[in-house]
């Protein structure tokens, strides 16, 4: 029986069944002149052409509404949760702005009118024409206004939260497909006023010591205190316990919430004054005897974008710190597959 062919002649072309010494061929394997791979070759077991639309590997899981479009649901990044917040806030401006209407526009009016004896309701225009003239312009005369606007002042920091508290449930809802009125809305945070205000107190006070005594601190506290106000909403807690669930989703990633808080209320706070700043601007400049006009357009319109967009991005790292520790995303994935 003859072997394999032996090398042939240094220079002499190789013939077509020539096989180096020593070598086999896989086991199971045969020729099929011109028919491509050898038998046997092909893609691996399960699988199968790519997933049809809308299919998100359990990993980029996503969630959202039609007026969303799909929204994360894996750990967030500074650019999913600033992404996600502007849709969130545009998908649900009208029920926002209710929720505004209701809470903050009537104190915002009461501050505004109490306003117009600033500069004795004269422009800026006319107060730089009297000193240069030597004639000095009363800042606030009317005390029945300094009251009025003490306590509209009063009364905007002990509506925050609950304010807050509202739309976070509004963005917690749609965040997971669920449509909330503002009344319903309104109603789950009333319910849990007297939480959101001692929490919020509790916080403030807190984050005030830690800045009084090193600013790192205050720092460290407000970064944990983040999703205070959509655990006490979501979760019907009380103020301690709402604090402490928000510290304790958010411990492992306290640095990451600060960079997150401090950039985001940044674009936030220019955003809001892209279009607030020139109405109190021109408010000053024709005198606030008529500019309080403008000036509550500028403070509504200001309330209107860096409230909720705040409230948005808690509630976004509430549930992130969900996901991170608790495994909510497979929670809902789960839920989603049993429906």
């Amino acid at each position: 029986m003859a072997g394999p062919p032996s090398d042939p002649p240094s220079g002499a072309p190789l013939p077509p069944d020539w096989e180096p010494p020593g070598f086999r061929r896989p086991r199971g394997y045969q020729e099929h002149a011109g028919e491509g791979p050898p038998p046997r070759y092909g893609p691996p077991p399960g699988y199968g052409p790519p997933p049809g639309p809308g299919y998100y590997p359990p990993a980029l899981a996503k969630v959202g509404t039609a007026k969303t479009g799909p929204l994360p649901l894996h750990p967030m990044s500074l650019s999913d949760i600033l992404d996600s917040s502007f849709r969130l806030w545009r998908a649900n401006l009208r029920t926002i702005s209710i929720i505004i209407a209701t809470l903050v526009v009537p104190v915002q009016l009461v501050a505004a009118l109490a306003s117009r004896s600033i500069l004795n309701g004269n422009s800026v225009v006319t107060v730089f024409n009297n000193a240069s003239d030597g004639i000095q312009t009363p800042i606030q005369t009317n005390g029945a206004q300094t009251v009025a606007s003490s306590i509209s002042s009063i009364a905007s920091f002990l509506i925050l939260p609950f304010a807050a508290g509202a739309i976070s449930r509004v963005v917690a809802g749609c965040y997971l497909g669920i449509d909330v009125s503002a009344r319903d809305a309104l109603k789950a945070a009333g319910r849990r006023w007297w939480a959101l205000l001692l929490a919020w107190l509790l916080v403030h006070l807190i984050e005030g010591l830690g800045l009084i005594l090193v600013v790192l601190p205050g720092l460290l506290v407000m970064a944990l205190s983040v999703s205070v106000a959509p655990a006490i909403v979501m979760e019907r807690l009380g103020p301690i316990k709402g604090i402490r669930r928000s510290w304790r989703l958010d411990r492992r990633r306290v640095w990451g919430i600060i960079g997150i808080a401090v950039l985001t209320g940044l674009v936030f706070s220019i955003t809001a004054g892209v279009v607030s700043v020139p109405l109190e601007l021109i408010a000053f400049a024709i005198g606030l005897q008529w500019g309080w006009i403008l000036l509550f357009a500028a403070s509504v319109v200001s309330s209107l974008i860096s409230l909720p967009l705040n409230a948005i991005v808690a509630t976004l790292v509430y549930f992130d710190g969900r996901i991170r520790n608790e495994g909510f995303d497979l929670q809902t994935l789960s839920l989603r597959l049993n429906r």
